[in-house]
């Protein structure tokens, strides 16, 4: 059996699991679901290490029965089970990050503060920051919708 065969069974398996326990998001439910629905596209040996690396999330909490993980457990989970496939699809698919929007967030006001600093000492509508949250907004909308989002706690 490849290890892609192997993927879909265990996530077979933990969406099974994952239906009775309370918390969900601990496990990063959704966002495991788009990750292995988009990483078994590919047949590629670094592709291969990031289902074995999936693969070994899966083990660590079958082995704990889903047992619900502390937040500390949660984000070390992420961080160096889920995260590098994170990465991979970024460069790949453009998959997109919750912390995207803030980061929008964040270069449309340093660029609406600048404009009212050093242009306009009028009265100055954040233009910048709006366009910025609506654009962000809506491509991680469409994310959602295709399946290329994920988040922590997600």
């Amino acid at each position: 059996m490849g290890v892609n065969e192997e993927l879909k069974n265990k996530l077979c398996k933990f969406n099974l699991k994952v239906k009775t326990v309370k918390s969900k998001n601990r496990f990063h439910v959704k966002s495991i679901n788009n990750i292995a629905n988009s990483l078994t596209k590919y047949n590629t040996p670094e592709v291969e290490k990031l289902i074995i690396l999936l693969l070994e999330y899966f083990e660590k909490i079958n082995i704990t029965d889903y047992s619900t993980p502390s937040k500390q457990e949660a984000h070390y989970d992420f961080k160096n089970y889920i995260f590098p496939s994170v990465l991979y699809l970024i460069k790949k698919e453009q998959y997109r990050l919750r912390s995207t929007l803030k980061v929008f967030i964040a270069i449309g006001l340093i660029i609406d503060l600048c404009i009212y600093f050093f242009i306009y000492k009028e009265y100055y509508y954040p233009i910048f920051s709006i366009l910025f949250l609506l654009n962000s907004t809506y491509k991680t909308y469409v994310a959602k919708k295709e399946g290329r989002f994920a988040s922590m706690y997600w």
